[in-house]
């Protein structure tokens, strides 16, 4: 902490509540995972987030650009991270390019139907943010961060994620601070910008199918069967938020049904902005008390683990938390939606 503040990004603070040592040892101490030849979801992510944001912000000029094959290769190839070392590995690859180059010609695939759609145009990719600032109780939190995708429309706003992997937002996962992202971004885009928000949503990169064997992608033979013909037949679902009611605003986003997007329809949900911003200010002071605390338990959610750098440092064998699904009135209600952020608020919650 500097200054009174505290630097961090969204993805470090949702690390924080997933698990607080995991936090501690990545952001704290700096502890480095070690290196790896293969291919990790990470690896595969950040490649994939380079590609779609030099894609989108060429299409807007030249909306065939990278239809060639050979181009797409390219550009795939020159944003696979330290290329240079897998030299002596190029069977594997040139399969690992051959999965992303079908991944990215099926993500514009759809993303094409649902740009062509929309009002919303794609206005801003990559965008940076730099010092953006939330006041807490006893500090200030200061985040950076790049915003993958802004599509525009008579002052309004829509922000979109890229994601490799399953990702939706989710109610219970937000209150417990394991889902932060959408929200903070939209802010970011309210005060940088002077846009109003209307609505954000997840963009999956990586068709279903193929990510629920993500794990497979450390064999050869993983990676023959993910880029078959059948593994790569999916759809993609769209996810997220919608944050206003307005009927001529939500068709002018999406012009089939009104607080519906995507192929496949997912719903996206409605919610009120100004509760879901005085929340996240709430979860945001309730994390900077705990770090002013210095509480670095280990004490992760459920799938924290997975994903973790450090099992061989904290060796965690307990049972990991579970998130709370089912919240209640003092009259045994079970709150939904809404009511949930409400009560959530004035601190009424009740598991």
């Amino acid at each position: 902490m500097k200054n009174g503040l505290i630097h961090g990004s969204v993805s470090a603070f949702e690390q924080y509540f997933n698990c607080p040592y995991s936090y501690f040892l990545a952001r704290g101490l700096k502890v480095r995972a070690p290196e790896t030849l293969l291919f990790k979801a990470n690896t595969i992510g950040s490649a994939l987030h380079q590609v779609m944001a030099e894609i989108s912000a060429k299409q807007q000029h030249d909306p065939q650009a990278y239809d060639d094959e050979q181009k797409l290769r390219e550009l795939v190839e020159a944003s696979c991270q330290y290329r240079e070392l897998y030299c002596f590995q190029q069977e594997y690859f040139t399969m690992v390019v051959d999965f992303l180059v079908q991944q990215t010609k099926i993500a514009r695939q759809a993303y094409r139907l649902i740009d062509g759609g929309t009002r919303f145009k794609p206005t801003y990719f990559e965008y940076e943010v730099r010092n953006f600032i939330i006041e807490c109780e006893q500090v200030r939190l200061s985040f950076s961060a790049y915003i993958d995708r802004i599509d525009v429309y008579e002052g309004w706003a829509v922000v979109k994620d890229y994601k490799t992997g399953s990702k939706s937002f989710n109610l219970h996962e937000f209150i417990s601070g394991l889902s932060l992202q959408l929200l903070t971004y939209m802010m970011m885009v309210e005060e940088s910008l002077k846009l109003r928000p209307l609505g954000n949503y997840y963009l999956p990169l990586i068709n279903p199918i193929i990510n629920r064997s993500f794990y497979k992608l450390g064999t050869r033979d993983g990676l023959r069967s993910l880029t078959s013909e059948d593994a790569l037949s999916g759809v993609f679902d769209y996810h997220g938020l919608i944050l206003s009611d307005d009927e001529k605003l939500v068709r002018a986003f999406n012009p089939e049904r009104r607080g519906i997007v995507g192929i496949k329809g997912q719903k996206i949900d409605s919610y009120d902005y100004r509760e879901l911003k005085n929340a996240i200010h709430k979860i945001y002071d309730d994390l900077a008390k705990e770090l002013l605390e210095g509480k670095i338990s280990i004490s992760p959610y459920e799938g924290a683990c997975r994903y973790c750098d450090y099992p061989s440092v904290c060796q965690f064998k307990g049972r990991a938390k579970k998130i709370k699904k089912h919240y209640y009135r003092s009259d045994g209600e079970e709150l939904k939606k809404q009511d949930l952020i409400n009560a959530f608020n004035k601190g009424e919650l009740k598991s």
